[in-house]
């Protein structure tokens, strides 16, 4: 059984995302196995609102429950409006049961340094 649990995340406005790995781990904190599930993320307002951005992550080593949220280069970020929003990542097993893994707040903020 894997654990959900609330992460926070965001970004600087006109900064790059890295690339994000998250393990799936049990109570005792040992890696589960998520072969044969799907995985999504999205950025909202709050619940049943448009998507802001689609984190659009992957499972990338699934006999150790990893998943990568993909980088999102600066140019991309400075598109995005500065406030505080939600998000979550959700699993699914070939069943069709989901189940949220992940939850919680996604800041985009506006950087103060004006560099060159």
């Amino acid at each position: 059984m894997i654990i959900a649990g609330p992460l926070n995340l965001g970004f600087i406005r006109g900064c790059t995302f890295e690339a994000t790995e998250l393990q799936m781990q049990n109570a005792a904190g040992d890696p589960v196995d998520i072969t044969g599930f799907n995985v999504a993320a999205e950025v909202r307002v709050a619940s049943a609102t448009t998507v802001i951005i689609d984190l659009s992550p992957s499972i990338t080593d699934a006999p150790n429950g990893v998943v990568t949220i993909p980088g999102i280069n600066d140019e991309t970020t400075k598109t995005y409006t500065a406030d505080a929003y939600q998000w979550d990542l959700l699993l699914e097993d070939g069943s069709d049961n989901r189940q949220k893994m992940l939850a919680g707040r996604f800041d985009i903020t506006e950087k103060i340094t004006d560099s060159t």
